[in-house]
């Protein structure tokens, strides 16, 4: 489900790609531009952050887990799509040793492009 907001300006379109078994409202990532909480993209679902054209900064949060932060330049009109999730491709222990002892980059936060 990746519905675009009406009405002109920029957006930012970050994606739950994350792929969680438990309760959902536990696998919602809180997604953060330019340092402020601009809003809950649910699990399986996405969030359209409408933003001034220009550079900003994006990172998501699950729990205490975050992803780096990732500068985008928006162009008018633009729409840059992400896609948030765990980081894939690498063994499960690495990724949990990762988890463990740097919390603050064991998130992906990848752009995926835009519209």
């Amino acid at each position: 489900m990746h519905a675009r907001k009406q009405g002109h300006g920029s957006w930012l379109l970050v994606v739950n790609d994350y792929q969680w078994i438990g309760n959902p409202r536990l696998g919602a990532f809180s997604v953060y531009v330019d340092g402020r909480l601009a809003g809950i993209a649910p699990l399986g679902e996405d969030l359209n952050v409408q933003v001034d054209p220009g550079r900003h900064t994006v990172r998501v949060r699950g729990w205490w887990y975050l992803s780096p932060r990732t500068q985008v330049d928006v162009k008018p009109g633009e729409t840059a799509r992400f896609s948030a999730d765990i980081p894939q491709g690498k063994p499960f222990w690495r990724r949990m040793g990762r988890a463990i002892f740097d919390p603050f980059h064991s998130l992906s936060l990848k752009r995926v492009g835009s519209a």
